[in-house]
């Protein structure tokens, strides 16, 4: 059976000019599985934009996640952050799993922002919305959220252009 691949994975492959890389995913994948002695399931729909990331078994029964992502900046120090919780659970909210760290210490409102980029669709269609939904279930202040969002659509926006039309609807006045 071929590998499901993510419809966002595939847009942002095709727009990064990473076709190579996501035609030999499937091989990376299998490679991985055979490595870690683990069963992959369905990868998580829509999926993010750099990486391929499924739930998996290991061959003792555990759950975990395998990802495999390409190469970018942003990604640089993710193996040493993964290494730094080893298997633990996220900012005591278990059981959810840290997939995706990033390497910046610093305000915890910061943390919802990869989520909250990779809602694609949501955060096109209501970005105010999604980030008042985000800081009410974890617990954070809706309006510094909101200028963290601004921040990082101003940010991202030169490589991805559609960010700068969400940081125009939310700036802040």
């Amino acid at each position: 059976m071929p590998l499901a691949i993510p419809r966002n994975l595939v847009e942002a492959a095709e727009l990064d000019g990473r076709q190579a890389w996501l035609a030999t995913l499937p091989a990376t994948v299998k490679g991985a599985q055979q490595r870690w002695s683990l069963e992959h399931g369905e990868p998580f729909q829509p999926g993010g934009r750099t990486a391929w990331v499924a739930p998996a078994r290991g061959d003792a029964g555990e759950d975990m996640v395998l990802k495999v992502a390409w190469r970018h900046a942003e990604a640089m120090h993710e193996a040493d952050g993964l290494r730094a919780w080893n298997g633990g659970g996220a900012a005591q909210r278990e059981p959810w799993l840290v997939i995706d760290p990033k390497p910046y210490v610093g305000d915890p409102t910061y943390d919802p922002l990869q989520h909250l980029l990779n809602c694609d669709e949501r955060l096109r269609l209501d970005p105010r919305g999604l980030a008042h939904r985000m800081a009410d279930l974890l617990g954070l202040d809706r309006q510094r959220l909101l200028r963290w969002l601004f921040a990082r659509c101003v940010q991202e926006s030169p490589e991805w252009p559609g960010l700068a039309e969400i940081a125009r609807r939310i700036a802040p006045t």
